[in-house]
């Protein structure tokens, strides 16, 4: 029997926990063509949500699209992933004779290039290079109306990890063409999201930037402990497996209620257990779920410098709303000046909480992080 908790991307069909108001609250979003910007941390499950929310509103006769932002480097990846995000709307079998013709007429700019392998279809986007952003997403987005207005549909474009294009030399010409471009047809709704939440907010919230008050805010809070422990506990007595209340409350209380660890360690819990959950084999599963995590840390901390990374064991070892006080500095062997300015870079990199205002302490964001950053600054291994 397959493990019930899935890691990774919910799917149509599989168990999905509470965020019933958030789900419905974004169709709603989707039906009034209105566009949403999705914060909350990594891994709360804001794309498995969205993608959620795509497979409802495509039984409803809208169309969907879904791009992922993490990779654009430059100018030219971000108009080919623009551009495969328009043509995949066109909602036509995919290589089919009807597909073909409808993306041959969909833009004046930019060439589609099909080809048709064993593995399935590769689309490359042709253009002049010579021709500046703002043309060729207007080209974009003009393909993409023409294409819904004949067809009288509405469409759905999810933008993920879109605070990457901050990074790119053109990225105050796209913030505003997009601007222009999602404001001039009535039946688009766009949905953003991202993993570095300062930078994201700061995009929408700036009233100096071009998406300044576009879109409607939507915050991710945790579930809350009786809907995930009670979640737990079904799952495992639909495949005829037992988790107590006890043990499934641990569950939620070993990451602090982080949606995405809390699916893994039960996923974990769940391959171990034959027919009843236990104390010992949630230990095991939590050194499990630890360790396998441990190398994206590794990772992280490898890729900051070295005041950051004292910073970031300080706020591991104990979180504090007071980091520029004498006693905390002291402490932790800390200066004001590099406190100041580490604590900005490690907020907007999303590794310490950037609402302060919400939660009144700065702490590392990522619960698990702070139990590994803990063990680091004892010693221990993980």
């Amino acid at each position: 029997m397959a493990n019930p908790f899935s890691i990774g991307h919910v799917l149509p069909g599989e168990p999905f926990c509470d965020r019933k108001r958030e789900l419905e609250d974004l169709k709603t979003h989707a039906r009034n063509s209105s566009s949403v910007v999705l914060f909350s941390p990594r891994r709360y499950g804001k794309t498995s949500l969205v993608k959620r929310v795509m497979a409802d509103m495509e039984k409803k006769g809208f169309v969907s699209t879904y791009g992922d932002f993490f990779s654009v480097t430059d100018k030219r990846s971000f108009i080919q992933k623009l551009a495969l995000m328009v043509t995949k709307a066109t909602g036509e079998a995919v290589g089919s004779v009807s597909w073909t013709d409808t993306l041959k007429g969909l833009f004046k700019r930019i060439i589609p290039s099909i080809e048709i392998k064993p593995e399935g279809v590769s689309i490359e986007i042709r253009y002049d290079d010579k021709v500046e952003v703002p043309y060729l997403i207007e080209d974009i987005f003009g393909g993409l109306f023409r294409h819904l207005s004949r067809k009288n549909l509405q469409c759905i474009m999810v933008f993920d990890e879109f605070q990457e294009i901050t990074r790119l030399e053109e990225s105050k010409a796209i913030e505003g063409t997009l601007r222009e471009q999602m404001q001039g047809f009535r039946g688009l709704s766009c949905f953003f999201i991202g993993s570095r939440r300062r930078i994201l907010q700061d995009m929408f919230t700036d009233s100096r930037r071009p998406f300044y008050k576009l879109c409607f805010p939507c915050r991710l809070e945790k579930i809350s402990r009786e809907d995930l422990t009670t979640y737990i506990m079904e799952q495992f007595s639909k495949t005829g497996k037992e988790c107590s209340p006890e043990i499934a409350g641990h569950v939620y209380d070993y990451v602090e209620g982080h949606t995405g660890y809390v699916q893994k360690l039960a996923h974990f819990l769940w391959d171990m257990t034959k027919q009843r959950a236990t104390e010992a084999l949630l230990r095991a599963s939590k050194e499990k779920l630890l360790s396998m995590e441990s190398e994206d840390f590794q990772g992280v901390f490898a890729g900051l410098t070295r005041m950051e990374k004292k910073l970031l064991l300080a706020l591991a070892v104990e979180p504090t709303d007071r980091p520029f006080s004498r006693e905390y500095l002291a402490g932790h062997q800390l200066s004001l000046g590099g406190v100041q300015k580490n604590l900005k870079s490690l907020i907007d990199e999303d590794i310490v909480d950037s609402e302060l205002a919400r939660t009144g302490v700065y702490r590392l964001t990522d619960p698990l992080f702070a139990k590994w950053g803990v063990l680091t600054d004892l010693g221990e291994s993980v």
